[in-house]
């Protein structure tokens, strides 16, 4: 195991990264989580998302309200508690994780992945929480117009912003957590705790560690590009270029795929293990996928 000062460096060094990545992060057409002052992001007009960076509670707020208001002039704080639901994942930058999810009646402790569903009679948003990697990731998902949106944040930076279906099936956390039907997601409703399969939960830690073996995910896996395509089946037409998992930002992984963001120029891709051309060495290709219409 790194040492944590070396640890934490290597994190600030990848959030720096990141920040070449912004170029990616500009709202596309479809988007519906809208931007109105510098930390905060409105889904529609029932919904909020905002980032907190004050000493002792850093990390991201989410709220929905039956009532509608003007997107310009969005306030969680101003919900009727009657008819929101709100909650705020911790983050704690001396460890680098997602550590707490605050509720308006109860905290709960986070250990590994969650899904969360925020719902009113008129919004309803998607959180999921993957910490397996190097970076903790979160993505918010909105289904409330015709066509989906996801917002994303690495710790608690945000790395993208886009609409459609694509985008949600690739970039959604947790994925391994969602395919698996005896996983169910908790929820939050107006004046109620944590919900889980309709009866109010009474433990005080949530989430799920999930074992990932997919061979890309080694130190050791060679990764090549391949042709951009947004057929992410596609594994052709290999360079010589051979690169590294250090070089990825995780968003979500499965065991035959890993969706990633290049940390060189800020795409987005597919990683998938490709067959092994000599006996013991793990080869990878990686396919850049166009989000954007």
């Amino acid at each position: 195991m790194l040492p944590i000062a070396l640890l934490m460096g290597k994190t600030r060094t990848i959030l720096g990264l990141l920040s070449f990545a912004l170029i990616c992060v500009l709202p596309d057409a479809n988007a519906q989580f809208y931007k109105f002052n510098s930390l905060s992001y409105a889904a529609g007009k029932h919904a909020a998302v905002v980032v907190t960076t004050s000493s002792g509670a850093t990390g991201i707020l989410v709220a929905v309200s039956e009532q509608p208001h003007s997107v310009q002039t969005l306030n969680p704080a101003k919900f009727s508690s009657a008819d929101s639901a709100s909650a705020f994942v911790k983050f704690d930058p001396a460890t680098n994780r997602y550590t707490d999810l605050v509720l308006a009646t109860r905290e709960y402790k986070i250990q590994g992945n969650i899904s969360l569903i925020l719902e009113v009679k008129t919004a309803k948003l998607r959180i999921a929480i993957d910490q397996s990697g190097n970076v903790p990731y979160l993505t918010i998902v909105s289904d409330n117009a015709e066509s989906p949106s996801i917002i994303g944040f690495a710790a608690n930076q945000l790395i993208l912003n886009l609409g459609g279906d694509l985008p949600v099936t690739l970039l959604e956390a947790n994925k391994l957590q969602a395919s698996r039907s005896e996983l169910h997601p908790y929820q939050v409703q107006p004046g109620r705790t944590l919900i889980l399969d309709g009866v109010e939960f009474d433990g005080t830690r949530i989430g799920l560690e999930f074992p990932i073996e997919n061979p890309c995910l080694f130190s050791g896996a060679k990764i090549s590009e391949t042709k951009s395509s947004v057929d992410v089946k596609a594994a052709n037409s290999r360079t010589n270029t051979s690169r590294a998992i250090s070089d990825f930002l995780v968003l979500n992984a499965l065991n035959d795929r890993l969706a990633v963001l290049d940390y060189t120029n800020g795409a987005f891709g597919i990683l998938r293990p490709l067959a092994n051309r000599d006996a013991g060495e793990i080869e990878c290709g990686f396919t850049t996928v166009e989000l954007k219409k």
